[in-house]
């Protein structure tokens, strides 16, 4: 993969958006320490299209008050407590592809579960810096439908 093709995918550009923001590009201008995982809630929409937020994790000094974003587009919001179904695989999951793969092949596992499963969306979970290349550690998750739980 080279570089310029990494830097201009919607991943790539969100992690970005998020990373300047913890390393001090927020209106008190002060950096934040990098949090694992890296959340992404994805959610498959018609022509092949996908809806995709990301989200960093900010550290137990920063959660009661957290430096106020410069970026419209990165928000600071606090994620309901959730319940979910959990798939672990390695390797490099760089690509959207992946994760969709992976999906799919723990969403046919869950198959007989199906009422008690949200499958119109999934999250994924990234723990390991590009720059790891062995025993990677990544997730995909599937949310319980409240009423299941």
């Amino acid at each position: 993969m080279n570089k310029k093709s990494w830097k201009t995918r919607p991943s790539s550009k969100m992690f970005m958006k998020l990373f300047r923001y913890i390393s001090g590009v927020n209106e008190e201008t002060e950096e934040i320490e990098m949090t694992v995982p890296v959340l992404t809630r994805m959610t498959l929409q018609e022509d092949n299209m996908i809806n995709k937020q990301m989200c960093f994790y900010l550290n137990k000094k920063h959660q009661e008050n957290p430096p106020t974003p410069v970026d419209k587009d990165v928000k600071i919001e606090q994620n309901e407590e959730m319940t979910v179904f959990v798939h672990t695989f390695g390797g490099y999951a760089m690509r959207d592809n992946v994760w969709i793969k992976e999906a799919q092949i723990f969403a046919e596992k869950l198959s007989q579960k199906a009422d008690s499963i949200d499958f119109s969306k999934f999250y994924t979970a990234g723990y390991d810096s590009p720059m790891k290349f062995w025993n990677r550690r990544n997730e995909v998750m599937f949310l319980v439908n409240p009423n299941e739980v």
